[in-house]
């Protein structure tokens, strides 16, 4: 299930790279805000943060555009789900996925949708396995500007890559922390100044307009919004310069960091 890592290359512009957060089946609103900034498909990137399916009616669809050479997306917790779902033969795990919108992998072609503890219908199976290919991380170069894109940020890692044998794919992909917003600013990591690359992109925690912090942009504005964010390179390197957000400080209610193991080098606590 999932690649850790997927280095990719393009010889393209850093203005011709662009981004968007999570999609969550909305593939008619995804190709409206394309249109608006002036998306082409014949020359332009997009690579999304993951969650590309579910809530949203066209799941299928959004699914085929990972066989498109202009898109790419890194694996979200609804790809997690669903794989999991399907593996995992549990009332809990079937049941989970069904009510975070997963309803559409057991509605066959006259529209009817099965229970939640029924089987998938048959002619999701290609779809179903489309997710199985997806990387956890993406990561690509444009000259000396590294970028890697990650559905969420598992705590307390701060290298890139993560490949600390310790993180887990959920962790990848649901998070270990304690989802929290102050002004409009997703907690959901200490210090998310990431050594070893130039800019991170994550979706999953839900903003209104996207927030860039030291090098990470959080990107998933579809929820809070009714539309897509779909910036570049160019774009987020500007929006840090505009952009002041407070330092996210710890919790004193994470109780994940009593029971997580680290090395003392891969984790700072934001003390001075």
């Amino acid at each position: 299930m999932f690649q850790l890592l997927e280095k990719l290359q393009f010889d393209k512009d850093p203005s011709q790279i662009f981004f968007v957060g999570d999609i969550h089946g909305q593939h008619l609103h995804l190709l409206r805000d394309l249109e608006k900034r002036g998306f082409d498909q014949e020359t332009d990137i997009l690579i999304a943060t993951g969650d590309l399916i579910d809530r949203g009616p066209h799941s299928r669809s959004v699914l085929g555009l990972l066989d498109q050479p202009w898109f790419f997306s890194v694996a979200g917790n609804h790809e997690f789900m669903l794989l999991d779902a399907r593996d995992n033969w549990t009332e809990h795990k079937l049941k989970t996925h069904f009510m975070n919108g997963g309803a559409w992998c057991r509605r066959n072609v006259e529209g009817a949708t099965r229970q939640f503890h029924m089987p998938f219908v048959e002619n999701i199976q290609e779809h179903v396995s489309a997710c199985e290919s997806m990387p956890l991380q993406i990561e690509f170069q444009v000259g000396n500007f590294k970028v890697g894109v990650i559905h969420t940020i598992p705590r307390p890692m701060k290298k890139w890559p993560i490949t600390h044998p310790s993180v887990l794919i959920s962790d990848f992909t649901w998070g270990n922390h304690r989802g929290d917003f102050r002004e409009d600013y997703p907690l959901s990591y200490t210090h998310p100044n990431f050594e070893g690359v130039d800019l991170v992109v994550t979706g999953h925690d839900s903003v209104e307009k996207p927030i860039v912090h030291e090098n990470v942009a959080w990107m998933d504005t579809y929820d809070r919004s009714g539309k897509f964010s779909i910036l570049n390179i160019p774009d987020l390197i500007d929006l840090k310069k505009r952009q002041l957000a407070p330092t996210p400080k710890i919790q004193d209610d994470d109780k994940w960091i009593e029971n997580y193991v680290f090395e003392e080098q891969d984790f700072d606590d934001g003390s001075e």
